[in-house]
């Protein structure tokens, strides 16, 4: 396994984004965080 997160939570002010999230990447595995301009795709 290259990375695992458990209990991610993102928020904007009161708007919530995520809110106990968990993944895991596992070798030779490929993974992308897609959305708008202004998402919060850096910020995350």
């Amino acid at each position: 396994m290259i990375l695992s997160c458990h209990g991610i939570n993102k928020a904007f002010g009161e708007e919530v984004i995520v809110k106990d999230g968990s993944f895991h990447i596992e070798d030779h595995e490929k993974a992308a965080l897609v959305g708008p301009n202004g998402a919060g795709k850096s910020g995350l």
